[in-house]
């Protein structure tokens, strides 16, 4: 097992690190009972198997809220706020996060907030989980119809990566956690985008998850509060939120990491636009992208609802678009400023507007 640690958090990797929880709660948390937030999927699917090794030693309190994105909201933490209270969950208590990035998001905030910070720990079971949203100390809940509006930074105690639950996962959700596996590729390993598989529903080697992970632990533990280079990370980010949060509109709901891919498209095309990235070298970026996610034609999308959307974007500055686009495969920089009008026909090459 591999153990890393970034500012603050303990981070177990390898398989059966799950095993090593029970052992690291009575180490660290003095309380004999756990609280463990779980969505309805995870519920069936991820925590018999984490009741099972606890070997009965703690008490555990689950806490259930509905999967999806849709439900990411101050209103759900209000829900386990109120679930904690009615245990009288204290500050020494320990909140687990069991699940994919929504329920680490949610979980992080809520136990961060409660009592001015409750002991949480972080279990992802989602390839995007375990390769991006459990790492990083961000936590968030949509607000208003704009995606992490409300959140801050906030390092879970420890993360067990366990890439037993993988194999629970359904095939579009392992698609979509390769999202952020290519995004690391591009913007800090080439190899790793050179060591691809063929089929994007297949899970990946440990080797090649343990790479995707140390792009996101080296980027996070050089500039953990994003002032610089952290930025890099949000790559096809910009772009991808906003179509993401239009389709929660819709009855046509994107997952977050197939959002990111339509992101990643149009980022590269602003790019080449920007003049940061040769146009061959980008063909060849977004042909891949296209046949290796299997990607199908997105609805039409509102241009006006685009642009709105991202003037809600948190790295703005001065009401001006700044994005973090690749400059090569492996390599981008961020702060980079973009005209509304290429934004748009970036978009329009990939994407009907109207």
């Amino acid at each position: 097992m591999i153990i890393h640690h970034l500012h603050g958090s303990e981070i177990f990797i390898g398989e059966n690190a799950l095993n090593s929880l029970p052992d690291w709660l009575g180490a660290h948390v003095t309380s004999k009972r756990v609280f463990v937030l779980v969505d309805h999927q995870t519920e069936l699917s991820c925590l018999p198997l984490f009741i099972s090794v606890m070997h009965s030693r703690y008490e555990i309190v689950k806490i259930t809220i509905p999967a999806g994105e849709r439900n990411k909201t101050l209103e759900l933490c209000v829900y386990v706020w109120n679930r904690l209270l009615d245990y009288n969950a204290v500050k020494s208590d320990v909140l687990i996060s069991l699940g994919g990035g929504m329920i680490t998001d949610l979980g992080g905030l809520a136990a961060s907030l409660y009592k001015r910070g409750m002991n949480f720990v972080h279990i992802p079971t989602s390839l995007m989980g375990m390769t991006d949203a459990a790492i990083g100390g961000k936590t968030a809940v949509d607000f208003n119809n704009i995606k992490n509006a409300i959140g801050l930074f906030s390092n879970p105690k420890s993360i067990f990566i366990d890439p037993v639950f993988l194999l629970s996962l359904p095939e579009r959700e392992i698609a979509n956690g390769w999202a952020e596996v290519v995004k690391h590729s591009l913007i800090a390993d080439v190899s790793i985008w050179n060591d691809l598989p063929v089929d994007v529903f297949a899970c990946p080697s440990f080797d090649l998850l343990l790479r995707s992970i140390a792009v996101k632990l080296t980027v996070v533990h050089d500039d953990f509060e994003e002032k610089g280079k952290r930025k890099i990370l949000n790559f096809g980010h910009t772009i991808g939120h906003a179509i993401e949060t239009i389709h929660l509109e819709s009855r046509t709901v994107l997952l977050h990491g197939e959002a990111v891919v339509w992101g990643m498209l149009v980022e590269t095309e602003i790019a080449v636009k920007k003049n940061l990235i040769s146009a061959d070298k980008a063909i060849l970026i977004q042909q891949k992208l296209i046949t290796f996610f299997c990607l199908d034609k997105l609805k039409t999308i509102n241009g006006d609802q685009l642009i709105n959307f991202l003037l809600q974007d948190k790295k703005n500055e001065q009401n001006k678009f700044l994005f973090s686009l690749i400059t090569d495969i492996g390599n981008c920089s961020w702060n980079c400023e973009v005209e509304a009008e290429v934004i748009l026909s970036s978009v329009q090459k990939f994407i009907s507007v109207q």
